[in-house]
């Protein structure tokens, strides 16, 4: 069950801007970037991804180009982020598109882009995955899409559950020819902070229940398993500084 101290801290800080974002996620972009790649298998720390967002050289002895690249790219698309959120643009495909087509760029592989695939652009041919096969045929996909926005920009509901919904939907159509999966934890995210809700970091540690909640949605179209995950992965993000909060509240209580 989420705490909703976690809730009301957050929305203490009357967040507006894009600097305002900035200045509360400061550290959280670079945590959210390293586990966000680390579940698709990006070899890269935490001390690596600061640097690289910090513009400092990192060695690619022990990994690749395309996993610098993807951590470049997530630094760039928390700025998409801080860009969208300030102007409170809602869901679009559009936006979509934008986040895709920075978090892939200089990441696609010569097999994807020699059958036409771009990012930042739906997917061309068909490519199933997982145990269910899931993903939408090319040609469904825009308009697969565009239904999952009217029905997540109409919502007036419980906002974990249609972020549970939101992110499991957009996993299962699959719309991209890569980079789905951070994609949509990025949009997961941007949907959050719309709601005025804090973003959150699903870990690495986490990764096989987290796979595991989608696979149950694929097969059933069950969310409460990712919703609970969703619930315990926002408690944990920001718990601690929660609690530095209240511990900074009380002293200055008690210094009077």
């Amino acid at each position: 069950m989420i705490n909703d101290a976690v809730i009301n801290w957050w929305r203490a800080q009357n967040i507006q801007t894009k600097d305002d974002l900035r200045n509360a996620l400061e550290n959280f972009s670079i945590v959210f970037a390293t586990n966000s790649n680390s579940i698709e298998g990006n070899r890269l720390t935490y001390h690596e991804t600061r640097d690289i967002f910090e513009g400092k050289d990192v060695s690619i002895n022990e990994v690749s180009v395309r996993e610098i690249f993807e951590a470049q790219n997530q630094k760039f698309a928390f700025e998409s982020i801080l860009e969208n959120f300030e102007k409170k643009e809602p869901l679009s495909i559009r936006i979509i598109s934008q986040f895709h087509r920075v978090l892939m760029s200089g990441c696609y592989d010569s097999t994807i882009w020699s059958r036409g695939e771009r990012p930042g652009h739906f997917k061309k041919n068909d490519y199933t995955i997982g145990m269910q096969e899931v993903g939408a045929f090319p040609d469904e996909v825009e308009n697969e899409i565009k239904d999952l926005l009217a029905e997540i920009n109409s919502w007036d509901g419980d906002v974990l559950l249609a972020a549970a919904y939101f992110h499991a939907r957009f996993e299962n159509i699959h719309p991209f020819a890569d980079g789905n999966g951070r994609t949509g934890r990025l949009l997961l995210n941007y949907y959050l902070l719309l709601q005025n809700y804090p973003p959150l970091i699903i870990s690495t540690e986490d990764k096989n229940v987290y796979y595991l909640a989608l696979e149950v949605y694929d097969r059933t179209e069950e969310i409460s398993g990712l919703k609970l995950l969703l619930e315990e992965e926002l408690n944990k993000t920001w718990q601690s500084k929660v609690n530095k909060s209240m511990k900074k509240r009380l002293n200055k209580l008690n210094s009077f």
